[in-house]
């Protein structure tokens, strides 16, 4: 997780003349600012590799948001080859400079063991050491309850910290609480208000949570089956790159739901998810080549 660009003008133009003054006359803020836009292709066509360099200039000024924002391009291998070492090592040099995302990334290097040794005690402590204000590590922290991750699973618990981390907008927490609705996890199964929560994490952004809005659509769960309202959320979701959206689509083609049977269109989502590593998508795959 990268930290937000506060304050970024609302005209992307405007903000990199702004901020390439500020690059050139040496403005830690200003070069990392300048690396977000390239980051996230605001203004500006996306760039990975820029964006490294210019965050890479502020961190060296001791930036330390762009710090954190550096160990997410090593975590994620974006611009650079991933490298979680690199990634520990930002976090860290963040963390101890007050960021308290840099906290909860590091804690999800511990709590997967990615670059270190799984430590679920430490990705609890560093959680707990921001949680009184950072929606992100409360949403971690219900997250640990949720699947009993080094600590005995607690719904109860889960559920306090997601609904914390809900009040304050965190998008991956509402869905999570949604499902905990779905599923009826330390709370009476209440179908409608799980749909209503996926529907709030979907409007904020979260791609798994239009896909569950579109598996209630498509399945009948709480709401009338409407196969057309199943595959507008799907469509969204896979916009955004999320397979599981895209193997979703690919069965709707496939089976003629809320859509005339197309193989071709079926095969086209079924790839697409399968080219981007997606398991199921490769199995669909080769079902469809037996027949």
């Amino acid at each position: 997780m990268r930290a937000a660009a506060a304050g970024v003008p609302l005209d992307p133009a405007r903000a990199r003349s702004l901020y390439e003054t500020g690059a050139n006359a040496g403005e830690p803020s200003g070069t990392r600012l300048l690396g977000y836009l390239y980051d996230h292709g605001l203004g500006v066509a996306q760039d990975s590799v820029q964006a490294r360099q210019w965050y890479e200039k502020a961190a060296a000024a001791g930036d330390a948001q762009a710090m954190n924002n550096l160990g997410w391009l090593y975590e994620q291998g974006r611009g650079v080859a991933k490298d979680y070492g690199e990634a520990r090592k930002w976090y860290e040099k963040a963390s101890a400079l007050g960021i308290r995302l840099a906290s909860v990334n590091l804690g999800r290097l511990y709590q997967e063991g990615e670059g270190v040794p799984m430590d679920g005690g430490r990705a609890k402590g560093l959680y707990e050491s921001v949680a009184n204000v950072e929606p992100a590590a409360m949403r971690q922290l219900g997250f640990l309850y949720d699947r009993g991750i080094r600590v005995p699973k607690d719904y109860g618990e889960a559920r306090k910290w997601y609904e914390k981390a809900a009040a304050l907008k965190d998008p991956i927490a509402i869905n999570n609480l949604g499902y905990m609705y779905e599923a009826g996890n330390g709370v009476p199964k209440d179908l409608g208000r799980a749909r209503d929560l996926y529907g709030q994490a979907a409007a904020l952004g979260q791609l798994p949570a239009m896909v569950n809005l579109g598996n209630l659509y498509r399945n009948g769960r709480g709401i009338p089956k409407d196969y057309a309202q199943a595959r507008q959320w799907y469509e969204k979701a896979a916009a955004g790159g999320r397979t599981a959206a895209m193997v979703q689509l690919g069965d709707l083609y496939r089976l003629g739901l809320g859509v005339p049977k197309d193989t071709a269109q079926a095969r086209k989502w079924y790839e697409a998810a399968a080219a981007a590593g997606d398991a199921s998508a490769s199995k669909a795959l080769g079902g469809m080549k037996r027949h």
